[in-house]
């Protein structure tokens, strides 16, 4: 996609709509992939998971 101007870009991608979809896309699946990544090492707790990562529990439960 391709943008006229830096304000076309700015205003596309501060839509709603473009934050949910690169959050699911990117950032969920960044956090799933350090989670499998630290537990394929040793296997650790709800808790200690989200200690070492400093995530807040419920994001890394099931």
């Amino acid at each position: 996609m391709r943008f006229g101007t830096e304000e076309e870009y700015d205003t596309f991608f501060s839509r709603d709509e473009v934050n949910v979809l690169i959050r699911d896309l990117v950032t969920d699946k960044f956090a799933i992939s350090l989670i499998t990544m630290l537990l394929g090492k040793k296997p650790h707790s709800i808790r200690e998971t989200s200690d070492i990562l400093h995530f807040v529990p419920a994001e890394t439960a099931p």
